[in-house]
């Protein structure tokens, strides 16, 4: 099933703030925020698809957008992603995030991370 948001505000979700699971499972929004998830701001997971277009994801507890296991799919257009707790877009287990003419950061940048790992060890 095709699910489709236009200016929406997701704020403040236990989890994901968008999601989509499974192989025939994708989600559209367009002209929408989603901010200040527990969790990622936006993810796509075992072979889901989120497309995003003129849309921000801000302020997540974790990443900002994720791609999980092969076969899921985020595509962002004319998006803002960042001042996220982790990195802005994360490609886990050959999961991909297509990102065209967007604003992409990373709250830490990748010294900072760096020098993290360095001290946990």
């Amino acid at each position: 099933p095709r699910n489709k948001a236009t200016k929406c505000r997701v704020v403040t979700s236990c989890l994901a703030g968008v999601a989509s699971f499974g192989a025939k499972s994708s989600i559209s929004l367009e002209t929408c925020m989603v901010l200040g998830s527990m969790r990622s701001g936006v993810t796509a997971q075992e072979g889901g698809l989120v497309q995003m277009k003129n849309s921000m994801v801000r302020g997540s507890g974790a990443g900002g957008v994720l791609a999980v296991h092969s076969g899921s799919r985020g595509e962002l257009d004319t998006c803002v992603v960042d001042s996220n707790r982790l990195r802005a877009i994360h490609q886990i287990h050959g999961g991909v995030v297509e990102v065209g003419s967007s604003q992409i950061s990373d709250f830490m940048d990748d010294s900072c991370m760096h020098l993290a790992r360095q001290w946990v060890e």
